[in-house]
């Protein structure tokens, strides 16, 4: 199970690689499989990135290396490593390489677009994949994949319609995914959301959806809303119980 917020977003990817060139039109082989490979990339320092895949033919040779790296701030040290990353692992597989990054703002996804120099006029510039690559999922759609609008609802969560993203994230994965990672998402997705989009969303479950909490969050905001709904009932009750009484 993921540990971190790297991890969960890496994860997801590794679940569906080919949405990496679905939202970005970047051409890789046709490969047999795409299946994920020690991301340690050593030589000639120690290096980890948070995701690598190798696409294989037929007979298991390597077409392709894919480096994903999830980037929630600016880090200038990325623009050394990164270039690092897709050179350690072209040398291992002895294949083409390239690095997706995913951006969580449009901010980082402008810092991570910019080419790096190398040195001696060569440039490496990874792929990014941000607010304006991934599409707001709005709807839970038929033929749109749950880890997609998991997705989504994280790169989109600073937007005015972050709240309606969640929602189908959610509902996507209720139809989709294991239970286990539905909880995962849900709190990943919940917090990544503002408080007032937050607060949104759980009144959102709490009454237009059927949704039966996986997570400690959601549990606790379930409570929360039938805590809620008591306390009312039993105010509007006392109140008609005393007009009635005069």
């Amino acid at each position: 199970m993921p540990g971190t917020e790297h991890e969960a977003i890496a994860e997801l990817l590794a679940r569906r690689p080919e949405l990496l060139t679905r939202l970005t039109d970047t051409p890789l082989p046709s490969a047999a499989r795409v299946e994920p490979v020690d991301s340690a990339l050593s030589p000639p320092l120690e290096l980890r990135a948070d995701k690598v895949f190798i696409a294989r033919d037929q007979g298991g040779r390597a077409l392709a290396a894919i480096v994903c790296e999830v980037q929630r701030r600016r880090d200038e040290d990325k623009r050394y490593t990164w270039p690092a990353y897709t050179t350690a692992v072209r040398v291992r597989e002895r294949c083409d390489a390239v690095l997706f990054v995913i951006a969580l703002s449009t901010s980082v996804e402008a810092w991570a677009s910019a080419p790096i120099d190398v040195g001696g006029g060569n440039h490496f510039s990874p792929v990014v994949l941000g607010p304006t690559r991934v599409p707001k999922i709005t709807e839970p759609a038929a033929g749109v994949p749950w880890e997609l609008g998991v997705l989504s609802a994280i790169v989109h969560a600073r937007s005015p319609e972050a709240v309606d993203i969640a929602v189908a994230a959610l509902e996507l994965a209720r139809e989709q995914a294991k239970i286990a990672d539905q909880a995962l998402y849900c709190d990943l997705i919940s917090s990544k959301l503002s408080p007032r989009a937050r607060r949104a969303l759980r009144e959102r479950l709490r009454t237009t959806m059927n949704y039966e909490p996986q997570s400690a969050i959601f549990r606790h905001w379930k409570r929360v809303g039938v805590k809620e709904g008591l306390e009312k009932g039993l105010g509007r009750g006392l109140e008609r119980g005393r007009q009635e009484g005069r």
